[in-house]
């Protein structure tokens, strides 16, 4: 994410801009110290292969007995 501050750049171009936007990267226009617009490419990839291999890694093995079914007929729910 980048920010611009419109107080330090105030003739800051659109075109300028877009080719971080159109790299997947987000621009937030600050003007005294507030939040003013935010530019996010249209379509950005929902997950990456990074995120995939994050998601698998945090897969954890089902055991039996741990199931709220099984805790329950064992009343330890």
């Amino acid at each position: 994410m980048s920010i611009v501050d419109m107080d330090q750049r105030p003739h800051v171009e659109l075109a300028d801009l877009l080719p971080q936007i159109e790299r997947g990267e987000e621009v937030v226009i600050h003007r005294d110290g507030a939040v003013v617009a935010r530019l996010e490419p249209a379509h950005r990839p929902r997950f990456t292969r990074a995120m995939f291999d994050f998601r698998r890694a945090m897969h954890s093995p089902v055991y039996s007995g741990n199931s709220a079914v099984d805790m329950k007929q064992e009343e330890r729910y």
